[in-house]
Parts: C-alpha cells; structure tokens; sequence
C-alpha cells in the first residue's frame, strides 16, 4: 500500500490495515433501547479530550401551557477527533441543503449564565 505526502510517495507499514468504514456501519447491529426522540435543545461541554453533549426536549407543561420545562434526553461523550468531523459533515451538510432551498434561520439556545424572558 502506498501514502502519499505531498508530492513524496512513502510505503505504508506491513502491520497498516484499511477499513472500509461504510461497510462496517451498513452493517452494525443497533444497540439503541427505544424509539428515535427529538431533541430541540443542546448543551456542550469540552474536556482536554472528549465534547459532552446532553441532549433536552424543552415544551410546555401540560398543566400551565405557558411554562416550559425541560427533559434531559440523552447525553452523548465523544472524542474531539469526531466531534470535529461531525461538525465538518454538518457544516457541509448544511451548506448543500441551503444551496438547494436557501438560506436556514438560525436558532440561538441560552446558555447557563444567560436569562431570557419566555414569551407565551
């Protein structure tokens, strides 16, 4: 197997195995233990080696329709090598949807040191 660097050609290791990762994930077998959820808010929170992120359903209560409340849906710890192709596909994702129909509005969540008036 040969790398290329630049213009210089450097023979990979013998112990160096390619993965097909498509393939692989095509054909992972799903560990998930429910139905999909949605979640419309996020928090993020960086390590020196991992991105947490917890994911919320805020809506609603069913007794006073004009107070919100919050729901902690799932948290999702990654390392930051993913975490950063991740925002490299959606950022590209993105861009190629917004080419197609235009431009998407952009929605600010509050972070912990802010407040903001709800409006009902």
């Amino acid at each position: 197997m040969v790398k290329r660097k630049g213009n210089a050609t450097q023979q990979a290791p013998a112990h160096t195995k390619l993965i097909n990762i498509d393939d692989l994930v095509l054909k992972a077998e799903s560990i998930q233990s429910g139905p999909d959820v949605y979640a419309n808010h996020a928090r993020l929170v960086m390590t020196i080696n991992e991105l947490i992120m917890d994911l919320y359903q805020i809506s609603p209560t069913k007794n006073s329709p004009g107070t919100p409340e919050a729901v902690h849906i799932q948290r999702v710890i990654m390392p930051l090598s993913i975490a950063k192709g991740i925002k490299k596909a959606i950022d590209e994702t993105i861009k190629g949807f917004e080419k197609e129909i235009g431009i998407l509005p952009y929605h600010q969540t509050i972070n912990s040191d802010q407040s903001k008036e709800v409006q009902s």
